[in-house]
């Protein structure tokens, strides 16, 4: 399993982009209607938070959008 650290400190472990999308949703206060949905709101999350555009679907360029852009760090 690999470890990971989203930029506001949040460290999980996850084996698969959708997993690594889960994991940051059940560590939200507003978790959307479904995982699709919370893509899109975690991309303009990420936008307010560090101003990088991030692919919100399909989750495996989502990843590697947020990874590319410092969002999202592997430890």
């Amino acid at each position: 399993m690999a470890k990971y650290q989203f930029i506001d400190g949040f460290t999980f472990e996850a084996n698969t982009d959708i997993e690594i999308i889960e994991k940051i949703r059940e560590s939200a206060f507003v978790k959307e209607d479904s995982l699709k949905a919370y893509a899109s709101a975690l991309a303009q999350r990420c936008k307010n938070m560090s101003g990088a555009e991030i692919t919100s679907w399909p989750p495996e360029k989502m990843v590697a959008d947020m990874i590319e852009k410092s969002v999202l760090t592997p430890l």
